[in-house]
């Protein structure tokens, strides 16, 4: 008996075909000098492509997400790193996450004072900036015991061992001497560009120019003053800035003051700066 055998055609198995693809990418490490000890964040980050992907093209978005990954790892690293200094230094002070410029000039300054005698120094200067700051803003001058935000401070001054006097310092004389017309006074100014920021005593306009004017009420060393005046005079919003101008009070004198310093280039002193603040961030491993 004969039986008839049908061959069936071989069906083709078409090549699998891409339908999407998942890249996943994840970030984790331990911050060893951040504000708690062994600090592990953990950060990840994933797409999806659909359809084939051209050659290498995994491998960039692979290193993309990576980047992403350890640019808030490195956020978080340094966000923890300034809590711990904030927690550890009192004496510093930030603008947020931005140190200020008397931190970044001042931050050693225990090294040649006793920081008992700072706080003193600091609380007399604060005193006395308190007064010029209302007297120009109102033209009433204020005796300390009047100004309640100072009250701190004038208990360091008669507790401390320095025996500060608050008598002598005559702004109002300075300023008769040396006219000026007050456009601000105690105004915060940031340099994000280079990672700092502060707070200006005045700034004016005189013979039509404007300027950064500082007081101080201890011993002057011109460059000292004038470095943190160009570091001011380079924050934003002070491009119109054409002079600086150190103003110093001075018990010593009759007349309560001595002659005023200034300089015609606000930024002359600036790279002076920049090299306290290259070590202040190298001491502390701000990046």
């Amino acid at each position: 008996m004969e039986t008839d055998v049908k061959k069936v055609p071989k069906k083709r198995v078409s090549a699998p075909k891409l339908v999407e693809t998942e890249v996943c990418v994840s970030c984790s490490g331990k911050i060893a000098t951040g504000n708690y000890e062994n600090e592990s964040p953990f950060f990840s980050n994933k797409e999806v492509w659909r359809g084939s992907l051209p050659p290498g093209f995994l491998e960039e978005r692979q290193s993309f997400l990576y980047n992403k990954c350890y640019e808030k790892f490195a956020e978080c690293e340094k966000r923890s790193l300034l809590e711990l200094i904030k927690k550890k230094r009192k004496d510093i002070r930030f603008y947020g996450d931005l140190p200020s410029v008397t931190s970044v000039m001042n931050w050693d300054a225990d090294f040649y004072i006793s920081p008992d005698e700072l706080v003193q120094y600091a609380a007399r200067g604060t005193v006395i900036h308190a007064q010029c700051r209302i007297w120009l803003e109102t033209g009433e001058w204020k005796e300390p015991q009047d100004i309640p935000e100072v009250y701190t401070q004038m208990v360091i001054i008669s507790k401390g061992s320095k025996k500060l006097s608050l008598d002598g310092y005559n702004f109002r004389g300075f300023k008769s001497a040396n006219p000026f017309e007050v456009v601000n006074t105690e105004q915060p100014v940031f340099n994000k560009t280079l990672g700092f920021a502060g707070t200006q005593d005045i700034k004016y306009k005189r013979d039509g120019k404007i300027g950064l004017a500082d007081i101080k009420t201890g011993s002057i060393n011109r460059s000292y003053c004038l470095k943190q005046l160009s570091a001011y005079a380079s924050c934003e919003g002070n491009e119109d800035v054409e002079e600086i101008m150190v103003i110093p009070l001075n018990s010593t004198t009759k007349q309560g003051f001595s002659k005023a310093i200034l300089e015609e280039d606000p930024k002359k002193y600036l790279p002076m700066f920049l090299d306290d603040l290259e070590a202040f961030k190298e001491r502390f491993s701000i990046r």
